[in-house]
C-alpha cells in the first residue's frame, strides 16, 4: 500500500531524458498531474528535475523530464524537511492551477474527504477494514483556517541526495493545500511505511496545527488505500496494521494534555 518509496531507481542519472505517457504517469505517480499545465517548473535554486521542452512540449499529454542524480535516504529527515520547506516557500503565491479542476482521482478524493469537502466512498467490500479508522479520525477532526497554496503532495520519498549536489525534488504531485500538509504527509508516510521513529515529528515543531494535518494525511492515505486496493482484501488487510499503529499515535497526540488546539 505504501507508495512513497516507489520509483527512486528511475532518476539516478543526470542528463538523460525520461519520456512517459500520461497513462504511465497516472499509474506511477498517482494521477496527480493534468495534461499540460503541470509542465511548468518551479525552482528556488534547489536541484530540481525540469521538463525538457525542446524534446517534448507537453504534446498530447507527453512530456520529457531530466533525470537527476541521487537517492532518497531514511536517515536524513531534518535535511529532507528543510528541503521541503524551501520548496514550498518557492511555490507560495502561485495561483490555483486550472488542471486541478479536472481531477477525480483517488488522491484528490482522499484529500477532499480529509478536508471535509466530501464523504468517504470506500467500496463496501473493503469498508469494514478502512472505515472504522476513517470514522475515528473524522470524529477527531477540527476546523482549520490555514492558508492553502500549491504543494507537492508526495514529497517525502522524492527528495534524493547525491554527493556534491544539492538535494533534488522530483515527481511533483500537485495539490492546493496548506504547506504544512505536505510535511505532514511526508512524516505520516515515513512513520507508517518505513518505520521511521515518531520522534521525527519533533523536527516539525514549526508547523501550525501539525496534529490536525497529520490526521488529515491519515484520512487521505486510508481513503486512497480503500479505492486503489478494492478487491485485494488480503493486501489491504496486511496494510491496516501499519495504519493502525500510526493512527493510534496521531489520536494519542491529539488527546494528550500537550496537544495543539485547532482554530
Amino acid at each position: 500500500i505504501g507508495g512513497s518509496r516507489r520509483g527512486h531507481e528511475r532518476r539516478r542519472q543526470r542528463g538523460v531524458s525520461d519520456v512517459r505517457t500520461n497513462a504511465e504517469q497516472a499509474t506511477e505517480r498517482e494521477r496527480d498531474q493534468g495534461d499540460g499545465e503541470e509542465c511548468a517548473s518551479y525552482d528556488d535554486g534547489d536541484h530540481l528535475f525540469r521538463p525538457v521542452l525542446e524534446l517534448a512540449d507537453c504534446v498530447e499529454g507527453w512530456a520529457a523530464w531530466q533525470w537527476v542524480e541521487g537517492e532518497p535516504t531514511e536517515d536524513r529527515w531534518a535535511e529532507t524537511f528543510d528541503v521541503e520547506r524551501a520548496f514550498h516557500r518557492a511555490l507560495k503565491g502561485i495561483a490555483w492551477p486550472d488542471f486541478l479542476d479536472r481531477r477525480t482521482d483517488p488522491w484528490w478524493m482522499g484529500a477532499a474527504v480529509a478536508r471535509g469537502e466530501r464523504d468517504a466512498n470506500v467500496p463496501d467490500a473493503d469498508a469494514n477494514l478502512v472505515m472504522p479508522l476513517v470514522d475515528r479520525l473524522l470524529a477527531a477532526r477540527r476546523p482549520g483556517e490555514l492558508p492553502s497554496q500549491v504543494i507537492h503532495s508526495d514529497i517525502g520519498g522524492n527528495v534524493p541526495f547525491a554527493d556534491g549536489l544539492p538535494p533534488a525534488v522530483i515527481d511533483f504531485s500537485t495539490m492546493y493545500r496548506p504547506a504544512g500538509f505536505a510535511l505532514a504527509i511526508a512524516a505520516f508516510d515515513a512513520i507508517t511505511w518505513i518505520n521511521a521513529d515518531p520522534s521525527i515529528l519533533r523536527l516539525l515543531g514549526d508547523v501550525d496545527e501539525l496534529d490536525q494535518l497529520l490526521l488529515r494525511a491519515a484520512i487521505l492515505r486510508l481513503v486512497v488505500a480503500g479505492e486503489l486496493y478494492h478487491g485485494q482484501h488480503g493486501r489491504l488487510a496486511h496494510g491496516m496494521a501499519s495504519f493502525d499503529r500510526t493512527v493510534e499515535l496521531i489520536l494519542g497526540r491529539l488527546n494528550s494534555p500537550q496537544a495543539r488546539t485547532s482554530s
